[in-house]
């Protein structure tokens, strides 16, 4: 019997693929869509492509703020293998997945989902249970070849200074609710406790509704990285409640690292006036650690700057009235001390120190709020690799006629849509080669960067917001 070489060969691409092994293919996970906010029973689908199926689980985990990380799911429902889920779970074709994910707590108020493609034969040491983490286990990013995060739909966001902001809660409503960190608060995403203003100034308010003393926090939907962090604050802040804190920050959900890439700036006497004059700190945490806080005195200046510098070699913070003169300033050296930029965001809070007290409110018994007419962020510019163009001035005339197709550019810029091939930069105008940092997942909105080939073909490299373009060589 003779069998048509083409028929035979077919039919072996049929079983690879059906097999999930596909030769030299590369793994890859995909969220298609991420559960709901403020949803129970809410499920998660996606893909997954490149793998033999039968080989790998997909490890998913969720983030509520102010709780951390918590492994789903979490009922085990497939056996030893709990809180993890078969590839080909899905109903429609080979390579899809799906799970329930917000099943008990406050589930529902999960704001970041991940995945991981982990090998069957590496679970379950890579994999521990997972309950409240602040970070998620490097065994387990370590073990995935592939993986993917998203935020749940349906949070509410604020415009503010030109970008987009996720309000933290706690609350579903008045009989639904749960204290979280920090300082076992409950957050509230209402228009009492978070708004801005018809001047475009944002307003943070603790607030008592329905007898329960409300704190407010908003992050940041972009990632920024190294540069100078701006805070224009409109209020005193030598006058708080002493049981009020004020903090400007940045924080990582993901950070396996001590400090989650955290570092602050604190308003506050953490209800204890005899520290005074000391009613302010600069911090890079772990706060326990000697030399990471600097304390000081924040006087009655309004409208004040408070703002700090994030190089890889420094941390240089400073606060000063608007108008000019210093108020106070420190430096931080400390190269092992010093954060990794990679995945955090920026937060501002307004919370309680003593929301498990005897007083679990403002020790006046009245709201507290403070109001911040802006905030920048300007990226940091390696000396080493001058800026050859500002993205929305040189960038898309003189610069992109005198480059040849072999001119190299460093790009600091903002994903606004990917594929699976890498991302794409402003609606298609320039496809960078490389992701710097391999090993990271990056969702559409963060900031990132990225090395290509500038050429007359690609006039537009970045918007206005996005950042800047510096020579790799």
């Amino acid at each position: 019997m003779q069998f048509n070489s083409r028929v035979i060969f077919l039919f072996i691409a049929l079983i690879l693929t059906l097999s999930g092994t596909l030769v030299g293919a590369v793994p890859q996970l995909t969220i298609t869509q991420p559960p709901a906010f403020r949803q129970f029973w809410s499920y998660m689908y996606g893909t997954a492509t490149g793998i033999a199926f039968d080989d790998y689980w997909i490890a998913p985990l969720l983030y509520v703020p102010g709780l951390g990380w918590y492994s789903k799911p979490y009922d085990g429902d497939y056996g030893t293998y709990a809180r993890v889920i078969p590839v080909y779970e899905g109903w429609k074709q080979v390579g899809d997945w799906e799970t329930e994910m917000q099943t008990g707590g406050i589930d529902d108020l999960a704001t970041i989902v991940v995945a991981y493609l982990i090998p069957k034969t590496s679970y379950p040491a890579c994999y521990p249970f997972v309950s409240g983490a602040q970070n998620i286990p490097a065994s387990l990013e370590a073990a995935a070849v592939a993986s993917d995060r998203a935020m749940t739909t349906g949070q509410r966001k604020i415009s503010w200074s030109g970008m987009d902001w996720f309000v933290k809660t706690s609350l579903r409503n008045a009989d639904s609710y749960d204290r979280v960190g920090p300082g076992r608060n409950y957050f509230y995403d209402s228009n009492d406790n978070v708004w801005v203003d018809t001047s475009g100034k944002l307003h943070l308010k603790i607030v008592n509704i329905n007898n329960k003393w409300t704190c407010a926090e908003i992050s940041s939907a972009l990632r920024m990285g190294y540069g100078t962090y701006r805070f224009y604050i409109d209020s005193r802040l030598d006058n708080l409640d002493k049981y009020a804190t004020l903090g400007l920050f940045t924080w990582s959900d993901f950070a396996s690292v001590a400090g989650n890439r955290e570092i602050d700036l604190e308003f506050t006497t953490w209800g204890d006036n005899s520290i005074l004059p000391n009613n302010a700190q600069y911090v890079v945490q772990p706060y326990g650690v000697s030399g990471n806080m600097f304390r000081y005195t924040m006087d009655s200046t309004a409208p004040s700057i408070q703002s700090f510098l994030w190089e890889p070699s420094r941390i240089a913070f400073s606060s000063r009235n608007e108008l000019g003169p210093l108020i106070s300033n420190w430096d931080y050296t400390k190269l092992s001390g010093i954060p990794v930029t990679k995945d955090e965001r920026v937060h501002l809070n307004l919370w309680l120190n003593n929301s498990s007290g005897t007083v679990p409110g403002p020790s006046s018994g009245q709201p507290v709020e403070i109001v911040i007419s802006k905030f920048e962020f300007i990226p940091w510019q390696d000396p080493a690799r001058p800026v050859v163009a500002i993205s929305g001035q040189a960038a898309s005339d003189s610069l992109a006629r005198t480059a040849s197709d072999n001119f190299r550019f460093k790009l600091f810029g903002k994903v606004a849509s990917k594929d699976c091939n890498g991302f794409i930069l402003n609606d298609g105008s320039a496809t960078p080669l490389n992701v710097l940092d391999s090993g990271h997942t990056f969702s559409v909105g963060d900031k990132l960067t990225v090395e290509g080939t500038l050429s007359p073909t690609t006039p537009k490299l970045l918007d206005t917001s996005s950042g800047r373009i510096t020579p790799v060589n």
